[in-house]
């Protein structure tokens, strides 16, 4: 089934197109410059990458140089994180057929399956976690010291490519657990554990913070970044009364992604909550009462600040789904009632979720400790954690994926602890339904990307310089990449609809007309969002008493 998924969206979206996408051309510059022997040189990341360049350059010398080579890299990891879905809901003992329905919700994100097709470091660093999570699990259910050594050097492996994997050696007490007995090989795993990923991160901060750059070209993204984490972490510890609403609204945000991106499993998780509701102690409802009051707190705060989802837009924009990057919109944005709307629906399933955690709470408290309820409500609140401070700071919609496996595991642990199952026929059709939208919204953006670079092939054929071009983010940085930290839009009013920088713009890649600007040449694509197809317009500025 996982494998029929990932089949079905290939063939629909499609993976050709030697084009960037999104940021990953950061990431393709470091294994062209390891091709050429010049060493590990990204230009704008602010996250490691390394064992996803080395990826890359694998798939690379077997495929030979190209975006190509590069998206099909992605894929096959993020097909491998999908079964390492599975897997570890093996090891917590779900269903058969209940652990497939988590791996094809996760695999169906469209978020996930947007990153599956492009070469951006979060596919690697997403399927590493999944791997050190089932290679964790497996390795405390069949007591192998040896399983749980693989997981977390699995883990040093993920956090070279995204630091943010670093959240999960909160697991590393679990290798003193007392089913591996006692002895001093026990001893020296933790002392693995804890060691590889540190030094790992330790050498990751270090290398970011000294990397050679190429051509001149300067950026500080990653200091402004690690900045921006220290105030923020001297902000809780010096002003703590003044970071109580930022928190309440984050935890909202945080929330509200995971509700929606778990929206096919909620139904199954809302009927054991039904059931189980009179049973709990004064202690746990006086514990699910909190984080409502937070739920409602959080929403108070948003409608105050006049936030609405999605909060942390980056690659799932509701308001503008297909083609990003360039000027010009397919279809128009949400009026605020809309995401008004929208929000208070990821609120109300983000009841269910937060009655969830409530629940793994409460398994916490019951002698003997059940390893899986721990293992799970440790990931879980790190994960949880980790985001709060995100989104304080600066997050974007894909960072919230790090703990979309977590919770889908915790979701499917306590229906199959109450004796039930997560697939049902409204299951299967809202996951139907997810899987429809985040195959056809990546096609449309795949299928636009193309033409946008046939006609940027187009135009450059006709003998048009870069320099006077507005190509797009992508484009535009990687003809001169000493564009990337120029604050230079365009003139107005086409200055606010741009989010990056441009030389020039004597000629305009965009979706839809300009004023002041002709079309002097189209490139058709078809949208399996509308069915239908539209046109990707090369624009030329209308000069005054030609």
């Amino acid at each position: 089934m996982i494998g029929a998924f990932y089949i079905v969206a290939l063939l629909a979206i499609g993976m050709g197109g030697d084009f960037p996408l999104n940021d990953d051309w950061s990431y393709a510059e470091g294994v062209r410059h390891l091709l050429l022997g010049d060493g590990l040189i990204m230009p704008t990341v602010c996250a490691g990458g390394i064992a996803h360049v080395a990826l890359g350059l694998i798939a690379v010398k077997s495929f030979g140089y190209s975006y190509v080579s590069l998206r099909i890299c992605s894929f096959l990891v993020t097909v491998v994180g999908a079964i390492a879905i599975y897997v570890a809901a093996a090891a917590l003992r779900i269903p058969r057929a209940q652990a497939t329905f988590l791996a094809l919700l996760y695999a169906a994100n469209p978020i996930l399956l947007n990153v599956a097709f492009s070469f951006m470091s979060d596919s690697t660093g997403l399927a590493l976690n999944m791997v050190f999570l089932a290679c964790l699990l497996h390795g405390i259910e069949k007591k192998s010291l040896t399983t749980l050594m693989v997981s977390f050097f699995v883990l040093a492996l993920a956090v070279s490519v995204r630091q943010s994997a670093l959240v999960f050696l909160v697991l590393a007490p679990f290798c003193l657990s007392k089913r591996f007995g006692a002895g001093r090989k026990k001893l020296f795993v933790f002392a693995l554990a804890l060691i590889l990923p540190l030094a790992t991160a330790w050498a990751c901060d270090h290398w970011l913070l000294t990397r050679h750059l190429v051509n001149g070209f300067s950026n500080t993204d990653y200091e402004l970044v690690r900045q921006a984490h220290s105030e923020t972490v001297r902000r809780f510890l010096f002003s703590a009364p003044d970071m109580v609403l930022p928190t309440v609204s984050a935890i909202g945000h945080v929330l509200c992604y995971l509700a929606l991106f778990c929206m096919p499993a909620l139904p199954a998780l809302a009927l054991v909550m039904v059931s189980r509701g009179r049973k709990l102690s004064s202690t746990i409802k006086f514990a699910i009462w909190s984080l409502l009051l937070v739920l409602a707190s959080a929403l108070l705060v948003i409608c105050f600040n006049h936030e609405t989802m999605p909060f942390s837009e980056n690659i799932w924009r509701v308001t503008t789904v297909g083609a990003q990057g360039i000027l010009g919109i397919i279809r128009q944005p949400l009026q605020h009632k809309a995401r008004l709307i929208l929000t208070i629906i990821s609120f109300v399933l983000a009841v269910p979720l937060t009655l969830c955690f409530a629940f793994v709470g409460r398994k916490l408290l019951i002698k003997p400790l059940e390893w899986r309820a721990v293992i799970l409500g440790v990931s879980v609140s790190a994960c949880l954690a980790f985001l709060t401070l995100e989104t304080i700071v600066r997050c974007t919609d894909r960072y919230y994926l790090i703990a979309l496996a977590p919770v889908l595991l915790t979701i499917g642990y306590i229906v199959q602890q109450a004796r039930m199952s997560l697939v049902s026929p409204i299951s299967l059709i809202l996951l139907i339904v997810f899987a429809s939208y985040s195959v056809s919204a990546n096609q449309e953006y795949l299928s636009s990307n193309r033409a946008r670079w046939k006609a940027i092939d187009w135009l450059e054929a006709c003998g048009v310089r870069a320099p006077s071009v507005d190509g797009g983010a992508e484009y535009n940085t990687l003809r001169d990449i000493t564009v990337y930290n120029s604050k230079y839009r365009g003139d107005a009013p086409r200055d606010s609809w741009r989010w990056w920088p441009i030389k020039g713009e004597t000629y305009i890649i965009s979706l839809s007309p300009v004023p002041g600007y002709k079309t002097i040449h189209v490139e058709p694509y078809f949208s399996l969002l509308d069915r239908k197809t539209r046109n990707i317009e090369v624009l030329e500025r209308i000069v005054e008493n030609q």
